[in-house]
């Protein structure tokens, strides 16, 4: 039996004078691990800032500079402009992180550099070889697909087809740029260590933005272009295949995420995702007095 849909949700954004919003990035976090939903959107704790987090930021504004200019003028010149400008944001957004919704300041522990480097300046020379690979190639992919038709579209110029908002940005829509709502394609960029398909939570955020179209009988073509962090970066398109069950179940389960957090259920899914500790028991790699299995 499936639960009727509340009067009124809570949201962390949820004031006296506004309803509050969720996002597919919000939904998708919660479905990794309720607990850091919690303390990080509720609670607002400070964490650990990964990497890959500047190095897909500035390649994404990088490109979306790119495309701004085939809607008209702007300040990039040439292709290599756009390299600049994933080099300057990189810098802005390790000097200070911001949340890509809201653009509010992100307050970290730490800048985690994982295992593959040991200083931002190599980080820095990664994001530049990335952007150089990147923008020209998005650039021909663009105009293989046809006009575009808006760029970092906002989901609020739509009515949300569930009982509250959901708000978000398409990266870019191809169609008529006179009526982007119309859009047939839509395409988001990735970056990735490898180069293999997106995964489930991507597949779940896209099919939320696609549910703004079929819930107006509307066809649309959901793209995601993945770029490669590999030595030799690569670009692979891949369409979301998305059934009546695959499309009844996202939407039930927004409107499942939607309750669990006005109803206040954080419970801990521990896993390599979290960004927090959660307590629990943990192995460690040896213990003393105890020979390894074989030998």
């Amino acid at each position: 039996m499936i639960a009727a849909p509340r009067s009124k949700y809570y949201f962390p954004n949820t004031s006296e004078s506004e309803p509050g919003w969720l996002s597919p990035s919000q939904i998708t976090e919660y479905l990794r691990c309720p607990a850091c939903y919690e303390l990080n959107r509720i609670r607002k704790l400070p964490k650990p800032l990964g990497v890959n987090l500047p190095i897909g930021s500035a390649i994404h504004k990088a490109v979306e500079q790119v495309r701004l200019r085939e809607l008209g003028p702007t300040r990039l010149a040439t292709d290599l402009d756009a390299v600049q400008v994933a080099a300057d944001w990189f810098d802005q957004e390790v000097a200070q992180p911001t949340d890509e919704e809201t653009g509010e300041a992100l307050d970290i522990l730490e800048i985690d550099l994982g295992s593959k480097y040991s200083n931002l300046g190599q980080v820095k020379d990664d994001v530049v070889r990335l952007a150089e690979f990147a923008v020209p190639q998005i650039v021909k992919l663009d105009r293989w697909r046809g006009e575009i038709a808006a760029v970092e579209y906002n989901l609020s110029m739509l009515e949300s087809p569930w009982p509250f908002a959901v708000q978000g940005r398409l990266d870019v829509l191809y169609g008529d740029a006179a009526k982007p709502e119309l859009a047939t394609i839509m395409a988001d960029l990735k970056s990735s260590k490898n180069q293999a398909a997106p995964d489930e939570y991507t597949a779940i955020a896209q099919s939320i933005y696609r549910e703004f179209w079929l819930s107006r009988n509307l066809p649309l073509i959901a793209l995601a272009d993945v770029v490669s962090k590999d030595k030799r970066p690569s670009l692979q398109s891949y369409p979301l295949v998305a059934d009546d069950y695959a499309r009844q179940l996202t939407y039930q389960t927004v409107l499942d995420v939607a309750e669990d957090i006005s109803a206040g259920r954080f419970r801990p899914h521990p896993g390599w995702w979290c960004g927090y500790i959660h307590g629990f028991p943990s192995f460690q790699v040896a213990v003393n007095g105890f020979a390894e299995v074989g030998e």
